[in-house]
């Protein structure tokens, strides 16, 4: 289960139109198994290691930066479209629904 304490800030930028969204969500904001990948992250940061990366020229793709705290844990990722780890996916995918234009 996550912590309550655990804090997520979110923001994604590039893309065709470069519009950056953010969202700074409580985990407790988030269904129980998107909040757990949170809280997997911040206990194992090894495994938000980006997995790939962009083939020579692409285009218009986005940027994640994911950064949790809970307390004196913090730790930051960063992650470009190619690069996201299979299991971070939904959690950025839910972020980028609760998140705004900046």
């Amino acid at each position: 289960m996550a912590s309550s304490g655990l804090r997520i800030q979110y923001r994604r930028t590039g893309g065709f139109a470069g519009i950056e969204m953010a969202a700074d969500v409580g985990a407790d904001q988030l269904p129980a198994e998107l909040a757990g990948v949170a809280t997997r992250l911040l206990a194992d940061p090894e495994s938000g290691a980006p997995t790939g990366s962009a083939p020579p020229g692409a285009a218009d793709l986005f940027d994640y930066q994911l950064r949790l705290t809970d307390g004196d844990r913090k730790h930051s990722f960063e992650w470009s479209d190619f690069g996201v780890p299979d299991a971070v996916r939904p959690l950025l995918s839910a972020l980028n629904q609760l998140a705004k234009p900046r």
